[in-house]
C-alpha cells in the first residue's frame, strides 16, 4: 500500500513537526466513487470498522428475537466499547440471555479503554476479565448467532465456521466484490478480519446508511444496525470517545465506526454517502481530523459543533498540560 497524500499535520509552536499520510474515499450507495484523496483502491484491513457488518450474522440468525436482545445490546455487538460499567453489564446480559458463559468468549482480557474505569478496576483488586475487552459485545453476539443458527460455539472464530462464512459472503454481496478476492486474516480479538479496497469499505458504509441499494435480503438488518448504533452511540464507544460524540452530534444522520491502525468508516444516513479513511502509519490521532474534514467537504458543518472541535483541531500538550501545538487536517479545499 502506498503512503498516499498528506492528510494531517502536527505542529509544535509554528513549525510542522510530524506529517500523517493516508487515503480517503467517498462513495455513493449506488456504487459511484465520488471523491478520493490518495488511492481509493488501496487494500486495507477493515479492523473494527467491520463490526457493523459482522453483526449481520446476529441480526439475520433470529437471535435478537429468540433471546430478547435490546437495541442497546445490538449496538454493543457493533462496539469497540470503553469497558465502562454499562458496557460490561450489557455484555454479561447478552451472555446470560443466550445461555452462554463468560468462559465461552474467546476475545481475551484487557484493561478498560476508559481511564477512570481502568483505575477503579485496578484499585478494586478485581481481575481483568474478558467482559472488559472492547470486543466482548461482538463476541457475545457471535456466540448467540451461532447458537440460534444451531451451530457449534467452541470454534465460532474459525474462518471456516458457517457463521464466519456467512459474514464473509454478506460483506462480499453488499460491497460488490468476489469473496475469493477478500483477504481474510485474524483481528486483534481473534475474529476473522477482511482486507478490502478502501472504496469497498466506503461502499459498505454507504449502504449501511442507505440500505435501499443493498441486496434486498440485507436491507432490514442493515437498517436495524444503523439505527441501533446511532441511537445508542454511548454503547458503540463510550465517554468522550469519537464515534459516540460524532453520532450523538448528528442523531439519525451519521453512523460511524473506528478501527485499529488508522481506519474509519462512516455513512451519512439521509444521503447514502459512505466515507472510508486509512492513515498510512496507523496513527489514531490522525483519524479524527481526517474524518471531520471529509464530512466538511461533503457540506456537513462540523466546524459549528463545539463537541467535535477537540477532535478536529486537537491540542498538543506538554506534561504540565500547556498547549504547545495542534493536530489538524490539511487536505481538501476548506479548513475547520
Amino acid at each position: 500500500m502506498s503512503h498516499g497524500i498528506e492528510l494531517v499535520h502536527v505542529t509544535r509552536g509554528k513549525s510542522t513537526e510530524s506529517i500523517h499520510m493516508g487515503h480517503v474515499a467517498v462513495v455513493s450507495a449506488d456504487g459511484r466513487l465520488l471523491r478520493a484523496w490518495g488511492d481509493a483502491r488501496a487494500n486495507v484491513f477493515a479492523r473494527s470498522s467491520l463490526k457493523p457488518f459482522q453483526a449481520l450474522g446476529l441480526v439475520m440468525s433470529g437471535a435478537i428475537e429468540k433471546y430478547g436482545f435490546t437495541e442497546q445490546e445490538l449496538a454493543l455487538a457493533c462496539a469497540s466499547h470503553s469497558g465502562e460499567k454499562q458496557h460490561v453489564a450489557l455484555a454479561w446480559s447478552m451472555l446470560q440471555k443466550s445461555g452462554a458463559r463468560e468462559e465461552d468468549l474467546q476475545c481475551g482480557a484487557h484493561l478498560p479503554y476508559n481511564e477512570l474505569a481502568s483505575r477503579e478496576l485496578l484499585k478494586s483488586g478485581v481481575d481483568v476479565r474478558q467482559l472488559h475487552n472492547n470486543c466482548s459485545g461482538k463476541h457475545a453476539g457471535m456466540i448467540a448467532a451461532a447458537k440460534a443458527r444451531g451451530e457449534s460455539t467452541d470454534d465460532y472464530l474459525d474462518k471456516d465456521h458457517p457463521l464466519q462464512r456467512f459474514i464473509l459472503n454478506a460483506v462480499a454481496e453488499i460491497g460488490e466484490v468476489n469473496p475469493q478476492q477478500i483477504e481474510v486474516e485474524t483481528d486483534g480479538c481473534g475474529a476473522p478480519v477482511f482486507g478490502v479496497p478502501l472504496q469497498t469499505l466506503a461502499l459498505l458504509f454507504a449502504r449501511l446508511a442507505n440500505p435501499e441499494y443493498a441486496p434486498q435480503i440485507y436491507r432490514d438488518a442493515l437498517t436495524k444496525i444503523a439505527h441501533a448504533m446511532n441511537r445508542h452511540a454511548e454503547m458503540v464507544g463510550g465517554t468522550n470517545r469519537f464515534d459516540t460524540v460524532l453520532m450523538n452530534t448528528f442523531p439519525e444522520r451519521i453512523v460511524g465506526k473506528e478501527g485499529a491502525e488508522g481506519v474509519h468508516g462512516l455513512g451519512i444516513m439521509n444521503e447514502g454517502i459512505g466515507i472510508a479513511v486509512k492513515i498510512a502509519d496507523g496513527a489514531k490521532r490522525a483519524i479524527y481530523p481526517t474524518v471531520l474534514r471529509a464530512l466538511e467537504l461533503q457540506g456537513i458543518r462540523v466546524s459549528d459543533c463545539a463537541a467535535l472541535t477537540p477532535f478536529a483541531n486537537a491540542a498538543v500538550k506538554n506534561v504540565a498540560q500547556r498547549t504547545v501545538g495542534e493536530i489538524f487536517a490539511v487536505y481538501g479545499e476548506v479548513s475547520i
